[in-house]
């Protein structure tokens, strides 16, 4: 079904990589929104790498030189997931590793990057640098001051987004599977080696209580 009329404003959901993006997206289609997962659409995106503005987003699609100061986004809000969900899938996951071109662009923003290619790190090796990485890029977020809204993918606050965007909450989510924590066993916090600590900060700030 298409969306309905678009909102009177342009909203932006970003997050780390491996949050939820691809889910929200889904979430606030049926909400009535139609925003593009990492690329700009009617009513705007749900993007990780919006978090930044630069000339250049290396992902399949293209933004047409557009900086995310030009797409100039009305609201923008920070989605956050389970800390080791997310550096489980980060560290297991080959998409964003074994992407020379992706690390080599994140480290301009972050200053994080391998120092060899991603199939020579070891196990440990990559749950340090997708801990880092984790770390870094929610702090990014956090210290954007046109940030108005954070919530947790795994329980994401329907009726208070569709209050902050004039829209009816939806009777139910038909099709589009929640979100749960079954990522966040797959890792123990001490596996989390020098960034243990910033993370367990950071999960106590996004309301994970371990």
């Amino acid at each position: 079904m298409p969306p309905p009329e678009a909102i009177s404003m342009t909203l932006l959901i970003t997050g780390c990589p491996r949050s939820g993006t691809r889910y929200m997206q889904r979430v606030m289609f049926r909400i009535g929104l139609d925003l593009g997962h990492e690329k700009w659409r009617r009513d705007g995106a749900v993007c990780s790498m919006l978090a930044v503005d630069d000339w250049f987003y290396p992902n399949q699609y293209v933004f047409r030189g557009q900086r995310r100061s030009s797409l100039a986004p009305d609201l923008v809000w920070h989605i956050v997931r389970h800390p080791l969900a997310v550096i489980s899938s980060i560290s297991g996951w080959g998409g964003l590793g074994v992407n020379p071109a992706w690390w080599a662009w994140q480290e301009r923003h972050t200053g994080i990057a391998p120092d060899r290619p991603w199939n020579d790190l070891s196990a440990v090796d990559k749950i340090a640098l997708a801990s880092r990485f984790y770390v870094s890029w929610n702090e990014i977020i956090e210290n954007d001051p046109s940030v108005t809204l954070r919530f947790n993918v795994e329980a994401v606050p329907i009726e208070e987004l569709c209050e902050r965007l004039g829209r009816e909450a939806p009777d139910d989510l038909g099709d589009v599977r929640l979100i749960g924590k079954s990522g966040a066993g797959r890792l123990r916090w001490d596996q989390l080696a020098d960034a243990e600590e910033a993370i367990r900060k950071m999960s106590a700030r996004y309301g994970y209580l371990e």
